[in-house]
């Protein structure tokens, strides 16, 4: 983020880098000033009521040089550009601490208040819109009731936009109820297409309620049905039915927020398209829980299968080694209900009992299933097996809750906390509802182990459980990874609700022996995959790689 101040004495330019994870830090003389912010280098201009800056203490400054010298340094700022940024800091005598915050309060401790967003035309506008020698037109198609004004179209800039589908255009611009373009939206959209000829359609960042998007440019999945507006065509309106349809060197993300929104990232506009939904039959299931003693966990995991599953299904407990009575009482009273029980005297090695387990199923999909889930609807796996049945399916997951409500696991990113990590990990159930990719079935690199659903053809296609090198963590990733490469897709059901008490059932994994082992299968895990770890395609180039919290960098 660019933040430009104005003196509206002496009209001087001052100019600072910014992040999104913090305030930014200035050093200037006292003044009243006009400020305007430039977000990712953006020409739409934000107006704010009030600057009132807020001189800092000198333990306010410390911390606040500390955070930002870090943050440069982790972004790759090589050390020249770093001391002329903290050189034109300190130039200056007075320090101030400056945040933008919400118009609708008040600031009378330095905080900056934002206000309309307004626009003006400065020179550089000008050169852009003259190096467009190719100026398409826009077909701005609006929802049903909302006006031109509405939708910010009157503020425009680039002046070659229609709302007649018989006008001549070149692309079509889709709005939602409730979206608002930036002024310079079209431009930045009209540069787009003069940039790649290629790309046919786009999707477009959007701010709602102060927070970005973060989309993911192609989907088949996700986007089967829906599409996140605005969203992007080049060609004539009568050929928009194609859009969901398209490859994935065809579509691509603005990650610029070029419209704001009234309502969440669900608010979706689906395309005049066929449905093309497919029925699949109740192909039987066979659920396969590895455990050992535990009967508390495992008790409600096999109440939630026997009592409240509708999908029809066989279980399968592979006892690694129980020795207590209440356990084996808890498995022989399952066991007139029809459990099937597997006696794994081994080694604990967490990949070899699934294996096991999958070699007694009579099925052919086979979920693989933690003791220490608590399944309370009764339709979680009709979810997972109307995904698990497509062709195109590999491994399917499902959505994981702490016992609060709070996200445990929303699918699995790799090169987020530098190998691989649980996305959205802690969201709110509030914050859940907001995001799109976790409220509708999507696509990941890789989904939990804890509740994973395969076609036993495509599990053997791809080898099954590495036994050798992922006895006991990374085995679920790189199963995952293997039915990725044979041209399968890792799906994330987000229906399929289960909660996910982790690592109840587990034993300390701080003792030297564990962790010596936990090193080796990280080692074998980055020598097989390291191809893929910074380059995973359902991880938004502007998220954070450095915590399982969703933040942009």
């Amino acid at each position: 983020m660019c933040l430009e101040m104005f003196d509206k004495d002496r009209y001087q330019t001052l100019e600072i880098e910014a992040d999104n994870e913090g305030s930014t830090l200035l050093r200037l003389a006292g003044g009243v000033y006009d400020l305007r912010v430039f977000v990712g280098g953006r020409t739409g201009c934000y107006a704010f009521k009030t600057a009132r800056l807020k001189r800092l203490s000198f333990l306010e400054l410390s911390h606040a040089y500390s955070r930002k010298l870090s943050h440069m340094l982790r972004g790759g700022l090589n050390i020249g550009r770093v001391a002329s940024l903290i050189g034109r800091v300190l130039k200056n005598k007075n320090s101030f601490g400056m945040r933008v915050g919400d118009s609708r309060t008040p600031s009378p401790d330095g905080q900056l208040s934002s206000g309309k967003l307004l626009f003006e035309k400065p020179e550089c506008i000008e050169r852009r819109l003259n190096a467009l020698t190719d100026r398409p037109c826009f077909l701005l198609v609006l929802p049903d009731g909302q006006g031109a004004q509405d939708s910010g179209l009157k503020e425009q800039i680039y002046p070659y936009f229609t709302l007649d589908k018989d006008v001549r255009h070149d692309g079509v611009v889709w709005l939602g109820e409730g979206d608002v373009l930036l002024p310079d939206a079209l431009l930045v959209i009209a540069e787009q297409f003069a940039n790649n000829s290629q790309i046919r359609r786009y999707l477009v960042d959007t701010t709602c309620a102060g927070q970005l998007s973060a989309h993911i440019a192609w989907d088949p999945v996700l986007y089967r049905r829906l599409l996140p507006t605005p969203y992007v065509w080049r060609g004539h309106f009568s050929a928009v039915s194609d859009i969901l349809t398209l490859p994935r060197s065809d579509c691509a993300v603005i990650n610029l927020p070029l419209a704001i929104k009234d309502k969440p990232h669900l608010d979706v506009v689906p395309p005049e398209s066929d449905d093309g939904a497919v029925a699949h039959t109740a192909a039987p299931c066979s659920i396969i829980i590895p455990t050992r003693d535990r009967s508390d966990l495992l008790e409600a995991c096999l109440a939630g299968l026997f009592e409240n599953t509708w999908w029809p299904h066989e279980v399968i407990v592979v006892d690694n080694g129980s020795t207590e009575p209440r356990t084996f009482s808890l498995l022989e009273t399952y066991k007139a209900k029809g459990l099937k029980v597997i006696r794994a005297d081994v080694p604990f090695n967490f990949s070899v009992l699934c294996n096991i387990g999958a070699g007694h199923a009579q099925h052919d999909y086979l979920l693989f299933l933690n003791n220490d889930i608590v399944l309370r609807d009764t339709n979680w796996l009709t979810y997972i097996m109307d995904e698990a049945q497509n062709a195109d399916a590999g491994a399917v997951g499902m959505r994981l809750l702490y016992a609060d409500g709070r996200l445990q696991h929303g699918g699995v990113m790799l090169g987020v906390t530098q190998m691989c990590g649980h996305l959205w990990r802690g969201l709110s159930e509030v914050g859940q509802q907001n995001e799109p990719r976790l409220m509708q079935n999507s696509l990941r690199s890789a989904v939990t182990g804890a509740a994973l659903c395969v076609n036993r053809q495509k599990f053997h296609q791809a080898g099954m459980f590495d036994e050798a090198h992922f006895p006991v963590t990374l085995g679920d990733i790189d199963l995952c990874l293997k039915l990725n490469a044979l041209g399968y897709n890792t799906v994330f059901v987000a229906q399929a609700v289960a909660y996910h008490l982790e690592g109840e059932s587990r034993g300390d994994d701080s003792l030297p022996a564990k962790l010596r082992r936990r090193q080796m299968e990280l080692q074998a895990f980055y020598a097989k995959w390291r191809h893929l770890i910074h380059n995973d395609p359902w991880l938004p180039a502007s998220v954070s790689r450095g915590t399982e919290v969703f933040r942009f960098r």
